[in-house]
């Protein structure tokens, strides 16, 4: 594989930097080597205005994946950021043999040129020469080191002369030819200054201070000289012709080139190399033409007439890339438009092409691409069954399998951007002479984005059908078995109506069960009192009384589950609601407790009721309020099982507000992570057929259901549980 040198350059539209390019192309060709240009405008912070950040990404794809040696355009990349950020940027490319053009940095080969000299010249000229006093100065941009030193050099000259230094003949300027007019708008209209002669700090803005000066009829160089510099091709055929300082702009790239080649040969590098800059006299000045100006008068033909074949080459460029645009736009989706661009670039003169989108990624390049589009003389390259393209390492700029492999190659690489949105990126071949990369991605980059967003909204629209058509389904298969489920559903509520009524008429007829069995006994007793002399009336009484109470105690019981019944007969028939009456509360509780004295008694469990009124009420059914006191009292109950005996305690309270009842025992207490849980209908934490999970969940639904009230729960794990029942007087 040969040797491959890559470009970090800003932009590939004005003549500096073409110039520089065709200087390192030229040699990297000569030399059998390839070429990578990579194009991602001045160096910037994610703060600038604009998105022009985003094409800095361009900087991040470089690497010894796709290069081994760079050369660096570091004068017009440093613009906005100045030597000591752009010395930082540089160390990233560590290990790499690398060269800087126009700004030299510490450790690092820099290709220069003498700015002092050559200024020094023109100045000395148009003093000595033309006899101006009054020059003014445009300066190239703030922190820029050539723009510094070439300022630091007028300031030099005239000191040197005897000449003042007027900050009202200073303007700034930034090496484009709108501040070159901006300058003469603020020299002129607002400082109303007047001057013999203008210095530019580049060609760009000296020709844009000849057309400012020419809007304001004045003359050049009748009225005003004008002196620019780096000798750029438009110079040449300026009218008149423009005077300035020759920048060896295409020597420059292409000594960068020779000494990263020669590193990677295993050469030493210089740390600096200065090449000469030459005045070149003109009519802007106010020179005559020169004898050896008009014996040159054919290769100055020449040079025009190829300034004008580049220059027409260009608009032709651009007509062509106007068409393809319009072409592009009209493609339905990604793949029509990577067919057109495919037809169309060859057009351009782009015979080969490599486009790629970013995986969507939170950082910027992303580690891995798609290859949406590749292409060369031969056709199209990415025919592939991979959905999205093919994957490959965002660093190797295209997949391996694909590349020009041990060809010689020299491509320009510009990233694809919407916005504040980066797309990917687009490997170009380098067409000589063209400076419409930029336009062009710009245009890609825009016909993508539509691409990408009606691949979306296609494939939302085809997952919007498959989930229709799925729920079409679901809803016929739901409607067919709703039909199945519904006599599942009466009879899940049948066992669960079941369940219910056995857990609740499992304590009254516990009650009415242990009530016989004390009766039976009662009866034995009274049976064999009959035969023995020894039994007094008075023991036969209070055998009788206590019979007397176990008939109550079953008769109560009996009512209870009576009455249960009755309210499952009328919910059941009608729906209609329990009756609703004003009740004391403390006496349900008595009787509740009645009930549960004989469970309370074998169990070991002592139950204390403290009341702060017997005339406490609530409206509501009484009957209701019992099944709660009922399933605490069984709970609190269960829950000191463990312990084989306990306290239960109830307190009962009134406020203006609410009518509160306490149920604490001193059981073995709830989990944390069980809390949650024990009013969810069968959820029980006891054995399987040891608990029907219902319980507290009844006490809820009639709390909060019936009543209108609330429940409070604390528990401490072993040490006891307390509910908290709360009534609003009036439900």
């Amino acid at each position: 594989m040969p040797p491959r040198i890559g470009l970090l350059i800003d932009f590939l539209v004005e003549t500096y930097q073409i110039t520089v390019l065709s200087g390192v192309a030229d040699e990297v060709r000569e030399q059998g080597a390839s070429l990578v240009c990579f194009v991602g405008g001045y160096l910037c912070s994610p703060e600038t205005p604009g998105f022009e950040f985003q094409r800095n990404i361009a900087y991040d794809l470089v690497g010894p994946e796709n290069v081994d040696g760079l050369v660096m355009a570091s004068g017009v990349l440093a613009k906005l950021i100045g030597p000591t950020a752009f010395q930082r940027f540089s160390e990233r490319y560590r290990p790499l043999p690398m060269v800087s053009i126009a700004l030299p940095l510490a450790g690092r080969c820099s290709v220069l040129v003498d700015n002092p000299a050559g200024l020094r010249a023109a100045l000395t000229h148009l003093i000595e020469g033309h006899g101006y006093r009054r020059i003014a100065f445009i300066r190239g941009t703030a922190g820029n080191l050539e723009a510094e030193e070439r300022y630091q050099v007028y300031t030099d000259v005239l000191a040197s002369y005897g000449l003042p230094l007027d900050p009202d003949l200073v303007a700034p300027g930034d090496f484009t030819m709108s501040t070159g007019r901006s300058a003469i708008r603020l020299l002129l209209d607002e400082r109303q200054a007047s001057f013999d002669a203008v210095v530019a700090a580049n060609d760009n803005m000296a020709l844009g201070v000849v057309e400012a000066l020419r809007d304001r009829s004045r003359r050049v160089p009748e009225d005003v000289a004008v002196v620019g510099f780096d000798d750029i091709p438009e110079t040449r055929f300026a009218t008149p012709p423009l005077s300035t300082v020759r920048q060896p702009l295409y020597e420059q790239g292409r000594r960068a080139a020779q000494l990263v080649l020669g590193a990677l040969r295993g050469e030493t590098l210089p740390e600096q190399v200065s090449l000469p800059t030459e005045l070149v006299l003109r009519r802007s000045c106010g020179c005559p033409v020169a004898s050896r100006v008009i014996s040159r008068e054919s290769e100055a033909a020449r040079q025009r007439d190829f300034l004008h074949q580049n220059l027409r080459a260009e608009r032709e460029a651009r007509v062509l890339l106007g068409e393809i645009s319009h072409v592009l736009m009209g493609a339905s989706n990604l793949t029509e438009q990577m067919e057109m661009v495919a037809q169309e670039l060859p057009r351009l003169g782009i015979t080969s092409c490599y486009l790629a989108l970013y995986e969507r990624e939170s950082t910027f390049p992303s580690e891995w691409s798609r290859l949406i589009l590749a292409y060369d003389e031969t056709g199209r390259l990415d025919r592939t069954s991979e959905v999205g393209g093919q994957r490959f390492l965002t660093r190797r700029l295209f997949p391996e399998d694909l590349g020009p492999g041990d060809r010689q190659q020299a491509f320009v690489v510009e990233p694809l951007y919407y916005e504040g949105l980066p797309l990917g990126f687009a490997v170009l071949k380098l067409v000589p002479g063209v400076a419409i990369y930029g336009t062009l991605c710009g245009q890609l980059s825009g016909v993508l984005k539509a691409g990408l967003m009606a691949q979306q909204l296609a494939e939302r629209n085809a997952e919007l059908e498959k989930r229709t058509l799925e729920l079409e389904a679901a809803y016929v298969a739901l409607q067919d078995n709703q039909k199945k489920l519904l006599m599942t559903e009466k009879l899940a509520t049948l066992g669960w109506l079941t369940a219910g009524i056995a857990h609740e008429m499992n304590t009254p007829l516990a009650a009415v069960r242990m009530a016989l069995a004390d009766l039976t006994k009662l009866t034995q007793e009274y049976e064999i009192s009959l035969d023995d002399p020894g039994i007094t009336p008075e023991d036969n009484r209070e055998i009788a009384q206590e019979m007397h109470q176990a008939l109550q105690l079953a008769q109560k019981a009996a009512e209870q589950a009576v009455g249960y019944v009755r309210s499952i007969k009328s919910q059941t028939r009608d729906l209609e609601p329990q009756e609703r009456v004003q009740f004391k509360v403390a006496s349900v509780i008595r009787d509740s407790l009645l009930l549960l004295n004989h469970l309370l008694r074998r169990s070991k469990c002592a139950v204390i009721f403290e009341v702060a009124s017997d005339e406490i009420q609530l409206y509501g059914s009484p009957s209701r309020l019992a099944q709660v006191i009922t399933n605490l009292i069984v709970n609190a109950i269960d829950a000191s099982a463990e312990k084989g005996e306990g306290q239960i305690k109830l307190r009962l309270a009134a406020s203006a507000a609410e009518v509160t009842l306490h149920v604490d025992d001193q059981g073995s207490g709830i989990e944390p992570e069980t809390l949650s849980k024990i009013f969810d209908p069968m959820f029980t934490t006891k054995p399987f057929g040891q608990g029907t999970g219902l319980g507290l969940s009844i006490v809820n639904d009639i709390v909060t259901g019936d009543f209108g009230g609330r429940i409070e729960v604390t528990s401490q794990p072993g040490q006891g549980t307390t509910f908290i029942l709360h009534f609003p007087h009036h439900a």
